[in-house]
């Protein structure tokens, strides 16, 4: 989608400018939260990086992918994964 064609979606410029700020803002956060977390519980960098682009280019389908993602690489019970490498956790 180009933005003439989100354009004619949202065809006031105000809606338009607050919707896409907000779609950016969407992508940025979660995008950084799945980034930070990724590295925390240890998850390879083939699925961060696939949850990564998909945030970016298509929002809550990205989150979700994560968050599959996270239950399916998810650490034995009692050991938490951090950027240091993996040891038990608290």
């Amino acid at each position: 989608m180009t933005l003439a064609g989100l354009r004619a979606i949202f065809a006031d410029d105000w809606v338009f400018a607050a919707a896409w700020t907000h779609y950016l803002a969407f992508d940025m956060v979660v995008g950084a939260w799945i980034a930070r977390e990724s590295v925390r519980l240890g998850i390879p960098w083939l699925p961060r990086t696939i949850a990564l682009v998909l945030t970016f280019l298509a929002g809550p389908v990205g989150f979700l992918v994560h968050l599959l993602g996270r239950s399916l690489t998810a650490a034995p019970a009692g050991v938490v994964a951090t950027d240091r490498g993996v040891g038990t956790g608290a």
